[in-house]
């Protein structure tokens, strides 16, 4: 798993933080995702915008560090947007009951083709 923070001129039209995460978001990875993806969000928030088109794996530890990341947003007035989660986390959103503490995007890619 890996974290980016970065600011993408022009891809998404947002005063907020953005980041992408890709790999795997587990126990083994969770910890270091939502310290670097904080400090996006400390650095250039209200909210954080995260491209998580290409995780291939997320499970329920996976989960904690982006709700702690809901948390820190709403302290600072802001959301966390999730940009292009596949089916799969999408799945596992709903059934923990999560899929409305985000505001769920299609991929980058799926919009600029529209």
């Amino acid at each position: 798993m890996a974290v980016h923070p970065e600011r993408r001129h022009g891809a998404i039209t947002s005063p907020d933080a953005e980041c992408a995460l890709w790999g795997e978001l587990d126990m083994f990875t969770a910890e270091t995702a939502r310290t670097t993806a904080r400090a996006a969000l400390m650095n250039a928030g209200p909210g954080l915008v995260i491209d998580v088109s290409a995780v291939t794996f997320i499970d329920c530890s996976g989960l904690a560090p982006l709700l702690g990341l809901v948390r820190d947003a709403r302290a600072a007035g802001g959301r966390v947007t999730l940009v292009g989660a596949t089916a799969g986390m999408r799945r596992l959103l709903g059934a923990t009951g999560l899929s409305d503490e985000f505001d769920l995007r299609p991929a980058l890619a799926a919009r600029l083709a529209l």
